[in-house]
């Protein structure tokens, strides 16, 4: 993580950085930005990048430890994400 990222992010709740996911994710969606044409909105990025992180672990062999903690993560995520999107 670079230090940019992190004072971006420092103090700022999960909503509040979820927010700023989406505005990036607008702006460079408008851009043209390579990669982002295949989502049709930044929720469907995130659920895909959940989905992708979980089966690289389950396939890397990671500890059962590691699985249990992400997918609580990935259930927050995408619960959080359909939550937030409804406001």
């Amino acid at each position: 993580m670079t230090k940019k990222f992190l004072d971006v992010v420092d103090g700022k709740t999960p909503e509040e950085i979820i927010a700023i996911g989406k505005e990036i994710y607008q702006e460079r969606k408008a851009a043209g930005f390579k990669g982002y044409e295949e989502y049709s909105s930044w929720e469907e990025m995130i659920a895909k990048f959940a989905r992708k992180e979980w089966i690289r672990i389950i396939r890397k062999g990671k500890s059962k430890e590691l699985r249990i903690k992400i997918k609580p993560m990935m259930f927050y995520t995408s619960s959080k994400i359909k939550e937030l999107s409804e406001r």
